[in-house]
C-alpha cells in the first residue's frame, strides 16, 4: 500500500496520507531548506532530493518495495499564484506535467494533486488541461475542485484546487460529495492558539528559538487533536 509524494516540502501530503491508512515510500523534494524538516516528521520514510523534472518510473520504482497505489503532489504554484507575477515563461509550471507525466508512466491506483486557485484562472486552465491529456486515457479523473480547509476543521481559510484521479479499470469515480463526511465547522484562532499565552523563552539561536508551555489552559477540542496526533 505504498504511495510516493512528489514536491514533498515539510510532508503535509505526507501526514494525510498516513492519517487515511497507507505509507509513503519515499518522498522527493529538490529543495534542501524546505525539506529540511520531512525527516524528522516522517522517518521512517526515504527522503531523496531530487529533481521530479528529470525523475523516470525506473528511479522511482527502485526505492520502492512492492506496487506503487498512489500518488500525490503539490508542484510549485509560484507560477500560477495570484499574488504573483504569473509569468507564462516561468519554468517551475513546467513541474505540473511532469506530475502528470510520472503519475502515466508508474500507473499507480490513484493520484490527487493540490495547487493554488490561480490555476484555475486564465491562461493557467490551459496548462492543466494540456497536462491533463497525459493521464485522461487511463484515469477516470475529477473536475478541477476548489476546497477550503476551513470547511474541514481548520483554523484558516485556505482555498486549494485539487484534481483526484482513479484508474478506470477499478470503475470508482471519485466527485466532491464523497468528502461530505469529512465536512467540519471551521476552528478559530483561538481555539488553534490560545494555549500558547503560557509560552515562556527558554532559550534563543541565530536562526530560532526554543519556547516551552510552562502552564497549560484547558484545550479547545482543535488544540487537543494537534496534541495527540502522531
Amino acid at each position: 500500500m505504498s504511495v510516493v509524494e512528489l514536491f514533498s516540502g515539510c510532508g503535509g501530503f505526507s501526514h494525510g496520507i498516513k492519517a487515511a491508512g497507507f505509507s509513503v515510500a519515499v518522498a522527493y523534494d529538490n529543495d534542501a531548506t524546505l525539506s529540511s524538516s520531512y525527516s524528522r516528521n516522517f522517518p521512517s520514510t526515504k527522503q531523496i532530493q531530487a529533481d521530479v523534472s528529470k525523475l523516470t518510473s525506473d528511479d522511482v520504482s527502485k526505492e520502492v518495495s512492492g506496487p506503487i497505489i498512489g500518488i500525490v503532489g503539490g508542484p510549485p504554484c509560484q507560477g500560477f499564484s495570484s499574488i504573483g507575477k504569473r509569468l507564462e515563461n516561468d519554468p517551475r509550471r513546467d513541474l505540473l506535467s511532469h506530475f502528470f507525466r510520472l503519475v502515466n508512466e508508474i500507473r499507480p491506483f490513484f493520484f490527487v494533486m493540490e495547487n493554488v486557485v490561480g490555476l484555475q484562472q486564465g491562461a493557467a486552465k490551459k496548462v492543466l488541461s494540456k497536462a491533463l491529456r497525459q493521464v485522461s486515457d487511463a484515469y477516470c479523473v475529477s473536475e478541477p475542485m476548489v476546497l477550503d480547509a476551513s470547511n474541514f476543521g481548520a483554523a484558516t481559510r485556505r482555498p486549494r484546487v485539487f484534481v483526484i484521479g482513479l484508474l478506470k479499470e477499478l470503475g470508482i469515480e471519485f466527485t466532491q460529495q464523497d468528502l461530505a463526511p469529512y465536512r467540519k465547522p471551521a476552528a478559530s484562532v483561538s481555539d488553534a492558539i490560545k494555549d500558547l499565552q503560557c509560552a515562556k523563552r527558554v532559550s534563543s539561536l541565530s536562526l530560532s528559538d526554543t519556547w516551552k508551555i510552562h502552564s497549560r489552559v484547558e484545550l479547545s477540542p482543535y488544540a487537543e487533536r494537534l496534541s495527540s496526533a502522531d
